[in-house]
């Protein structure tokens, strides 16, 4: 089984008792995500299930086996069809069959196996992966800062030193010397990106300031906001430039995530950004709209004041088009849900108490985590997984159910 959006889904790939080298073709539609680290999730069933190839599950069932992580060249999304083989040597390899054909390869058994689950790993390597960053995290950022010329020497070169800044100096705040760290890594804004011809280096370079932005003053916020406008905004119906001509990979995806965290802009900006990702989600599948639209309309700040806040007559707006979506295709809903209609004690802040019931139950009626519901009949503060929702720091998954 392979998982699927976020929704708590799996697909089955190979049935039990599939024979060995026997391709399994499945008669569904898929979307693959391209150009952006994602994950695959891998399930494994303990006794005989019914399913056929092509036949959705609930994940929760399952036992989960150490997920394939992955870039797949490309930009976008490709609508795909699946095509699944188990090998002899212990091998499940996937194929995402559509304007070209890409292969996944995942090890079932084995040395890779034994040693790559993550149920093998300590019970408290969070909190040592933790103590590490605290302890080394920013010094290793002055090591890489002092040869910060040296990322023009090539693409990959640029596109690893922002990678590596980014990852860093993430969220921005919290450590000792960040706000200086931060301060010396805004600079970089001002000259550029050298490789603009990459689309994975526009990737980069705009991950960087999202995992950042929480350090950033006000007016660095602003000027994000102007960079990223003119490519987020709804061009009018009438223009068309030269609809043979392709955009420019600029990283339009990690450009919408990256509006999401700019929580200190002015919040006639902040509506204003609210109608444009709006309009995404009427368009169709939009990778981190949802997402997006959440952090700008969630009622407690990541780092930011409460007057930041977009006012509850607007977050309600946002929240109704939000409940009114299939969150089966739109994987980012009911978090964005738990964002908006969070409670957070303050009466100038919060939706009023039948909006927040009707997004609770919502929620409840999902796959969503019950702590989200709760947040929002509750003040309540983030988890540790919540948290990393909030900054964009978990992997997306790749493959997606086509709308």
């Amino acid at each position: 089984y392979v998982g699927v959006g976020d929704g708590g889904q799996a697909v089955c790939v190979v049935p039990r008792g599939a024979p060995e080298g026997v391709e399994q073709t499945l008669d569904r539609d898929f979307s693959l995500v391209l150009g952006r680290p994602v994950r695959f999730r891998l399930f494994a069933s303990a006794g005989f299930r019914p399913e056929r190839a092509g036949d959705l599950v609930v994940d929760e069932e399952l036992a989960e086996l150490p997920p394939l992580q992955t870039v797949i060249s490309g930009e976008g999304t490709a609508p795909v069809r699946l095509k699944a083989v188990l090998t002899e040597i212990g091998t499940l390899e996937v194929f995402c069959e559509g304007a070209q054909r890409w292969k996944l390869e995942f090890q079932l058994r084995g040395e890779a196996r034994e040693s790559g689950g993550v149920s093998q790993l300590p019970r408290n390597i969070d909190a040592a992966r933790e103590q590490l960053q605290i302890v080394f995290g920013s010094d290793l950022w002055g090591v890489l800062w002092a040869g910060a010329q040296k990322r023009r020497r090539s693409p990959d070169h640029e596109r690893m030193f922002l990678s590596l800044c980014g990852f860093l100096l993430r969220p921005g705040f919290g450590a000792p010397l960040d706000s200086w760290r931060v301060e010396q890594a805004w600079t970089l804004f001002s000259q550029g990106l050298t490789h603009h011809k990459e689309s994975a280096a526009w990737a980069a370079w705009w991950v960087l300031w999202r995992r950042i932005a929480a350090g950033l003053p006000d007016e660095a916020h602003l000027a994000l906001f102007e960079a990223i406008a003119p490519h987020l905004k709804p061009a009018p119906k009438q223009r068309v430039a030269n609809p043979a001509k392709k955009a420019p990979g600029l990283g339009i995806d990690e450009m919408v995530r990256l509006l999401g965290a700019l929580e200190r802009l002015p919040v006639d900006r902040k509506i204003e950004a609210g109608a444009w990702l709006l309009e995404r989600l009427s368009a169709g599948r939009a990778p981190g709209v949802a997402w997006a639209l959440g952090r700008l309309g969630a009622r407690i700040p990541v780092a930011g004041a409460a007057h930041y806040a977009v006012p509850p007559e607007v977050a309600s707006e946002w929240l109704a088009r939000l409940l009114a979506l299939d969150f089966g295709a739109v994987e980012d809903a009911p978090f964005a849900i738990a964002q908006i209609a969070r409670r957070s004690g303050d009466r100038a802040r919060d939706l009023d108490e039948e909006t927040r019931e009707r997004a609770a139950a919502r929620l409840e009626r999902s796959a969503a985590p019950e702590d989200w519901a709760l947040s929002i009949r509750e003040a309540r503060a983030l988890g540790e997984k919540d948290e990393q929702r909030v900054f964009g720091e978990a992997l997306p998954l790749g493959l997606h159910l086509a709308a």
